[in-house]
């Protein structure tokens, strides 16, 4: 059945497993007043690293500067 003929205008029909390898990786990107990057590495020094654990993320990475934090979470359980 072709995607014209199922409905769905350019979806393509794949299982789930084939779009998602593994490891996911999430990035996720928030803006940061200028002044307010020192506070913001504190809170990052304290990330609950045991509850990432515990939720299947594998590895954090974290960036601070020009008005940007970025972190980015490894996942490598199929469960998060």
């Amino acid at each position: 059945m072709s995607a014209k003929d199922s409905g769905a205008k350019g979806v393509r029909q794949q299982p789930a497993a084939a779009l998602t390898p593994r490891p996911l990786r999430l990035l996720l990107v928030g803006r940061v007043k200028p002044g307010q990057e020192p506070a913001l590495r504190q809170v990052q020094a304290r990330f609950p690293v045991d509850a990432a654990r515990e939720a299947n993320i594998d590895a954090i990475e974290a960036f601070i500067g020009s008005g940007y934090y970025a972190v980015q979470l490894e996942i490598g359980g199929s469960d998060v």
